[in-house]
């Protein structure tokens, strides 16, 4: 879980930067499509994780400045 402030990303530079990454994981993914599907940039205030297989060991949060 990720909480933070979202905005929409416009710059076709950063969409391309996405589309790169997010291409080498997952497979074709182009420009038009993230352009096309309001990309975001969130930038985080706290997040908070737990690993299946630990679930009530596991948790941990991290707080971002």
């Amino acid at each position: 879980m990720v909480e933070g402030s979202a905005q929409i990303v416009k710059g076709r530079d950063a969409i391309a930067r996405v589309a790169y990454l997010t291409s080498a994981k997952y497979g074709c993914i182009t420009v038009e499509f993230l352009a096309a599907n309001a990309t975001k940039r969130i930038r985080p205030r706290w997040a908070f994780g737990i690993a299946q297989e630990d679930f009530t060991g596991s948790a941990t949060r991290w707080v971002f400045d």
